[in-house]
């Protein structure tokens, strides 16, 4: 079994060894940004995946390609950034402060 730490790392340090990076080429700060429905089977993923990799905070990221009707995961967070998240500040301290008094 190969840690996705060890698998993240090794990527980065490809990454670092690379002339050009993606955000050398384009400002991803500029991107126009779309919001989406989250369907029920991108909910069924995200619980298949916390329970198989025992994760409770961690993010994902999704690609569709235009001519077809399925997602692939491109990336997988065991603590992800939460940017562009509204009051995730918030919403980070109430599970925590939810998951420290249920155990």
């Amino acid at each position: 079994m190969v840690c996705p730490k060890a698998i993240r790392t090794a990527w980065r340090g490809a990454a670092e060894q690379m002339e050009v990076s993606i955000r050398d080429v384009i400002n991803v700060e500029k991107l126009k940004r779309e919001s989406f429905n989250i369907s029920n089977e991108i909910r069924i993923l995200a619980k298949i995946l916390s329970k198989e990799l025992n994760l409770k905070i961690f993010g994902f990221d999704l690609i569709k390609p235009i001519n077809l009707e399925k997602y692939y995961i491109i990336d997988l967070n065991d603590f992800p950034s939460f940017k562009g998240i509204q009051n995730a500040e918030h919403i980070i301290s109430n599970y925590i402060k939810n998951y420290l008094f249920k155990n």
